[in-house]
């Protein structure tokens, strides 16, 4: 059964919303985000079923923060190569070729994501 929440959102992500509905296709708002949230549990199991030895590209959106070079100097042990580029409005991109014990680079995955201004941790295991 369906339930009706709530919920807020900034202008740019509302419009964000009914431009990915129109462009898929969808029927609605709540069919855009249905699927997002079914891709984003989809990442997320993946991950948790993630044992031993892993490698992956993990790419970081932020807001220029010293809290990024300050997470990946705490996990230097598992990058094996860094880039850092800036983008307009003072954001950040940086991608990192990574390779460690799953446990850890669930770790540094929780730490980037805990910093308010992270705007997107993706990890691609490969």
């Amino acid at each position: 059964m369906d339930k009706i929440i709530s919920m807020s959102l900034k202008e740019e992500d509302l419009s964000g919303l009914n431009s990915l509905t129109k462009k898929l296709n969808l029927k609605s708002r709540s069919e855009t985000i249905r699927k997002a949230l079914a891709l984003l549990d989809q990442e997320q199991k993946y991950l948790e079923k993630s044992k031993g030895r892993i490698s992956g590209i993990l790419i970081i959106i932020h807001e220029h923060s010293k809290n990024t070079l300050k997470i990946s100097h705490e996990y230097q042990h598992l990058i094996k190569n860094h880039n850092h580029s800036h983008l307009a409005n003072h954001k950040c991109i940086d991608s990192f070729i990574i390779e460690g014990q799953s446990s850890e680079i669930k770790q540094i995955l929780k730490n980037f994501n805990k910093d308010k201004k992270t705007l997107l941790v993706k990890l691609i295991i490969i």
